[in-house]
C-alpha cells in the first residue's frame, strides 16, 4: 500500500500556496486520477460555479436541415432558424440558398 503524505502546491489561478493532503491524494489515487491538481480548492469551487452557469445559459437547438438536435449559448431572436455545425460546413462550402445561416 503507497503511503500519501502531504504536499504543498501552488494555485495556477490565484497563486495561493495549498495543501494537497495524504487522504485527498489517496482518493485521487482510488479513483485512478494521475494528474495532481492544478487549482486550490477556492479556484476548484469557482470554475464549477462558472461552468454551471454557463451550462444554464445553453439553449436546446434543433438543425432546419437535418433536424439534429444540440445546444448552442448564442442569443437566438424568436423564430430564428440554426444549422448544426455539420450542416453549417456543407452549406459553407455549397450554398445551395440564401437562407441565413448562424453557427452553433
Amino acid at each position: 500500500m503507497t503511503k500519501f503524505e502531504d504536499k504543498v502546491l501552488t494555485c495556477e489561478e490565484c497563486g495561493t500556496e495549498f495543501v494537497w493532503d495524504a487522504s485527498e491524494q489517496a482518493y485521487f489515487a482510488k479513483k485512478g486520477f494521475k494528474k495532481v491538481p492544478k487549482r486550490c480548492r477556492a479556484c476548484r469551487a469557482a470554475r464549477k460555479i462558472e461552468e454551471e452557469k454557463e451550462k444554464k445559459n445553453e439553449k436546446e437547438i434543433t438543425c432546419i436541415k437535418c433536424g439534429k438536435k444540440g445546444v448552442t449559448s448564442q442569443e437566438l431572436k424568436e423564430g430564428e432558424e440554426i444549422y448544426c455545425m455539420d450542416c453549417y460546413l456543407k452549406e459553407r462550402e455549397n450554398p445551395s440558398s440564401n437562407t441565413q445561416v448562424k453557427t452553433e
